[in-house]
């Protein structure tokens, strides 16, 4: 689904370590990228220079994106088309499955790569909001003046997160008409805090997943979580999970659950669950394929797990978002 290939794939604009912003000179890098087709782009579309906003397409059934490092936050919306991929952190290897509403956050100065194939004849295509790293790091201090401990933002981050979509989406929508900047400086402004409260280090957690308190067993829970997220549409057990953290599963168990409050079957579930009735409002997948993309074993495994969650049946859950 979207393409691993986001219009990134050139970048290294901070190999110098040069931390200036030039949105004009970040887009004609990325449209050197000839794998990717531009469609959208918030220099030539609609003039704006404080933040980057591409909309790019990609076609090929399989293929590899190393897309460099930027000084700058990088976060890419999948918009269209569905692929499974497989994203190297160094020596680790992380698959994960690519849909319309997945997004990945990338912090200044870490670079993101992955791969994948059978991904079919369709177009998969992606938003990409490049943002100064000057800015997020003027953000990260006014949060960390109303803080005990501060607050980084160092890993990159796959998630699907409502708020995220939406402002990239509204982000697309005004550059292809044409308003004015402040538009795009004000939703930058806000996805900053929002990335920083609820993905950075020492912050209160992913938006709807529950509070983890800070300290070393704050990073290895939120390795865990995010181990799930990676892995919403494939079967993880218990050992899975405890070893992403590097703990034994009795410890891992603990941890987790002094951490959020809830087990960490009981948290995935919720997870998955939450991404299901996202699917459910937003797309036309069958109920099936939805349990399938959620990691459920049959649909009736999802029908159970969703009634005890929602109180409705998926189709009754859809029926009422369209109602």
């Amino acid at each position: 689904m979207t393409s691993a290939s986001p219009a990134d794939s050139p970048a290294d604009p901070s190999a110098s370590g040069a931390t200036r912003f030039a949105a004009a000179e970040l887009a004609r890098r990325f449209d050197e990228d000839v794998h990717c087709t531009t469609r959208k782009c918030s220099v030539r579309d609609a003039g704006w220079s404080s933040v980057l906003v591409r909309v790019a397409q990609r076609q090929d059934a399989s293929g590899r994106a190393d897309m460099g490092v930027l000084p700058h936050l990088r976060i890419m919306l999948v918009t269209r088309g569905t692929v499974a991929v497989q994203r190297r952190d160094g020596a680790t290897r992380r698959s994960a499955h690519l849909a319309p509403g997945k997004a990945w956050l990338v912090p200044a100065g870490v670079p993101l790569s992955y791969e994948w194939t059978g991904a079919g004849c369709g177009i998969r295509e992606l938003s990409v909001l490049v943002i100064p790293g000057d800015e997020l790091e003027r953000t990260a201090e006014v949060l960390n003046r109303r803080r005990s401990a501060p607050v980084t933002f160092t890993a990159p981050v796959l998630t699907e997160d409502h708020v995220v979509r939406s402002a990239l989406t509204g982000l697309t929508h005004a550059l292809a008409a044409g308003v004015d900047e402040l538009y795009a400086q004000t939703s930058a402004a806000f996805l900053l805090a929002h990335v920083l409260s609820h993905y950075g280090n020492g912050s209160a957690g992913p938006v709807g997943m529950g509070g983890v308190d800070g300290g070393r067993e704050d990073s290895r829970v939120r390795t865990a979580i995010e181990f799930m997220r990676d892995n919403l549409h494939l079967p993880v057990s218990l050992s899975d999970l405890a070893g992403s953290a590097g703990l034994s599963p009795y410890h891992f168990v603990r941890v987790f659950h002094a951490s959020t409050g809830q087990p960490p079957r009981r948290f995935l579930t919720r997870m998955r669950i939450e991404v299901a009735r996202r699917r459910l409002a937003d797309s036309d997948l069958t109920v099936t394929e939805i349990a399938d993309l959620c990691g459920f074993s049959s649909a009736s495994q999802f029908s159970t797990a969703f009634r005890r969650e929602t109180g409705m049946a998926p189709r009754a859950f859809r029926h009422s978002r369209a109602a």
